[in-house]
């Protein structure tokens, strides 16, 4: 991390040149960056768990009805 003369915080390379090779983001843009990841990641992962929850409640309705059939064949 740095700082600008204006006393601006920047994360930038090691070894920064402003020559287009280098990077050097301000901090709230970098910041603003990882949320929008995170949030996009945490949108999967709740897809995910409600396919999960979905799948579930079919299993318990399949083997509520398997143990009503081994209920009824004994």
């Amino acid at each position: 991390m740095a700082t600008n003369e204006k006393g601006i915080s920047y994360y930038k390379c090691n070894s920064f040149k402003d020559d287009g090779l280098h990077i050097r983001h301000r901090c709230v843009f970098a910041m603003e960056e990882e949320l929008t990841e995170v949030k996009k990641e945490a949108a999967e992962v709740r897809k995910r768990l409600c396919k999960m929850e979905y799948k579930i409640s079919e299993m318990r309705e399949e083997m509520k009805q398997l143990k009503e059939l081994v209920k009824y064949s004994q």
